[in-house]
């Protein structure tokens, strides 16, 4: 040990000149001194002394430590529910970010809800009202957006009767076999659970736990807030956050699950349940008023089962299928749409057709995410006026519509390095709402693969998607010309590079009137199996597309039907086209034929920047996806 004789002295003239400086700067003191706090969280404390400085005197309220924390610091969230709506009223900086973390990354295991707490904990109860149909209600004074018995979301109905009925009575439209309903003139909400207990161990709700959500927001579709009950938890500010947000179980929210004002935030390793949307931000068309450089990594979204009761529905309807008039009583995934069918539903603000992500503005990274069981991935109100998003690494199964789409207004959006299993169609070009125009799209590298089940599906429904629904409808072009022109998609749609196998499909959903083609759109390297081209009646329509060096074979015929020879238009004049049907177990180790791929020059002559990377072979390379969060990390 060094003596006190060895040691070097402060001199005194140092001493005052360090005390005049801090008298002069006050606050550099405590910058000086203190260390970054970690504000410690539990629901179950009941200790008085609750100062949030250890486990043992946690705060028993997040809220707490939100209002407590300064940048830098850390909210270590302990096991628990909390029935809470936050709010961050604080910053922190890219050096010293807030993070808000759970102490130990598990599914549930802390539970920020929105639910209606005294059905959440059974304090109020559920009334039986009929036996035979297992109806039950409960008091409520608002339509909930979201109705979950275990996790399961419930379908909503318009009414009480159509709840009775399964079927959305105005459309004679089918329904599933579970949902809810709420009667404004009782203020009362009923539910029907499925009677064979397929998701849940009991019909009744008493038995169960019942998350029933508040309210939408206001406008349109119910997304913009009008207080802090919509979204478990909101940055109410503009500029930069630098916020962390990590390995929290999000439930039922009027909104999101979080919502943005500010920009610098960052959302992994967490669940959505329940909720509208994961991740949202302000609904801008001012790129200055959106919320920018946010990432969603890591997280788990899903509205289960609203895939598998889609496929129920169909299976069960299939007889009766064939007899039904008008084309919105053709058997898809209306029931949850909102404003379908044929004007029928609950309404927009009560839809599903959101997903992961709302409004994103500038430079959001949404990637390595699981998204499944969901009527959309990715959606138009989730990245309309987005710029320089990029979609990467993500897995999407089960998808009752798009994985991802692109309208209303996207620009330089990236969709690359996706696994894609079982969606109805991936990818989407529809502007609906006039220009811009959304572009440049480059969608490359991703695997699309349709299983055997969800081929046989499609065909009991005798519907046959595309692997891009590209195009819209005359009245939505009149927005943009008041005569018919080419629409040129600025900076091009780029489909490169992927592997595609749809056995039961085709490439195009192609929606576009002759009279308005669509240029600047580049097919290319890809490995495509699937049935047809573009649905017959589109044969004339596709014109001034870029289509070649891809290798396009024919799907297995079905009941007899011919092999489409128009697919090897695809296939381009140094592409190959294999009018042999077959199709692989899985979409790994496909053989590419010998096909000389393009090269890169002749890629980036025809318009595709050089930063953007371009594989020397045909079709998507191996992938390496984490998907979903990664869990049992322990704070």
């Amino acid at each position: 040990m060094q003596s006190q004789s060895n040691r070097c002295p402060f001199h005194p003239v140092f001493t005052v000149i360090f005390a005049s400086l801090l008298w002069l700067c006050p606050g550099c003191a405590q910058s000086m001194t203190t260390d970054f706090h970690t504000w410690h969280v539990s629901s179950t404390q009941t200790n008085p002394i609750a100062d949030g400085k250890s486990q043992a005197t946690a705060f028993n309220r997040i809220q707490q430590a939100l209002d407590a924390a300064q940048a830098g610091d850390t909210v270590l969230i302990h096991g628990g529910v909390y029935p809470e709506f936050l709010t961050l009223n604080i910053r922190g900086t890219a050096d010293k970010p807030i993070r808000i973390v759970a102490d130990r990354v598990a599914e549930n295991h802390v539970i920020v809800t929105g639910a209606n707490p005294a059905i959440r904990s059974k304090t109020q109860s559920w009334e039986c009202v009929h036996e035979d149909k297992l109806l039950y209600r409960t008091p409520l004074r608002h339509r909930p957006t979201r109705v979950l018995a275990d996790h399961v979301d419930l379908l909503a109905y318009p009414t009480v009767d159509d709840l009775k009925a399964f079927t959305f009575l105005k459309s004679n439209y089918p329904g599933h076999e579970h949902g809810f309903a709420f009667d404004p003139n009782q203020n009362m909400l009923y539910v029907r659970l499925r009677a064979d207990k397929r998701y849940n161990t009991s019909t009744n709700p008493n038995d169960l736990s019942m998350a029933v959500s508040p309210k939408p927001g206001v406008g349109k579709y119910g997304n913009e807030p009008s207080g802090q009950t919509f979204q478990n938890l909101l940055i109410p500010y503009d500029g930069s956050a630098h916020v962390i947000i990590d390995g929290i179980t999000f439930e039922t929210p009027g909104i999101a699950a979080v919502f943005t004002e500010a920009d610098d935030v960052v959302v992994r390793n967490c669940w959505f349940y329940g909720c509208r949307t994961g991740v949202g931000g302000p609904r801008e068309r001012d790129p200055q008023k959106t919320a920018n450089r946010v990432t969603v990594e890591h997280c788990l979204y899903t509205q289960f089962p609203t895939y598998m009761d889609e496929k129920d529905t169909i299976e069960r309807e299939k007889a009766v299928n064939i007899q039904r008039e008008g084309s919105y009583q053709h058997l898809m995934h209306w029931q949850r749409k909102g404003n379908y069918p044929n004007g029928d539903g609950v309404g927009r603000p009560w839809g599903y057709e959101v997903g992961l992500t709302l409004c994103m503005g500038r430079d959001w990274v949404v990637k390595n995410n699981y998204i499944h069981d969901a009527f959309e991935g990715i959606s138009a109100s989730g990245i309309s006026w987005s710029r320089n998003a990029r979609i990467m690494n993500n897995r999407f199964e089960r998808i009752c519509d798009n994985a991802v789409e692109s309208e209303n207004h996207a620009f330089n959006l990236t969709v690359a390095g996706n696994l894609i299993i079982d969606c109805f169609e991936p990818f989407s070009w529809q502007p609906l709402d006039g220009g811009p125009l959304p572009g440049p799209m480059y969608i490359y590298n991703n695997i699309v693969w349709q299983t055997p089940q969800t081929t046989a599906l499609w065909n009991l429904a005798g519907n046959w998607p595309g692997l891009l629904k590209i195009g819209g409808k005359t009245h939505y072009w009149a927005k943009v010309s008041d005569t018919p022109i080419t629409l040129e998609i600025p900076g091009g749609l780029w489909l490169f590079n992927n592997t595609m196998i749809r056995q039961r499909g085709r490439i195009f959903t192609w929606l576009n009137d002759a009279n308005w083609p669509i240029s600047n759109v580049h097919v290319v390297n890809n490995h495509i199996i699937t049935w047809r081209l573009v649905p017959s009646a589109s044969l004339d329509r596709i014109t001034v597309m870029h289509m070649d060096h891809n290798l396009v074979q024919a799907s297995d015929p079905i009941d007899g039907d011919q092999v489409d020879t128009h697919l090897a238009k695809a296939a381009g004049k140094h592409g190959q086209w294999i009018s042999t049907p077959g199709v692989p177990a899985s979409w790994s180790n496909l053989d590419t034929r010998g096909i000389t791929p393009m090269t890169r020059q002749a890629i980036t002559e025809a318009g595709l920047p050089t930063d953007i990377p371009f594989a020397q072979r045909i079709g998507a390379s191996e992938l390496n996806i984490q998907a979903g969060p990664q869990v049992d990390q322990a704070r």
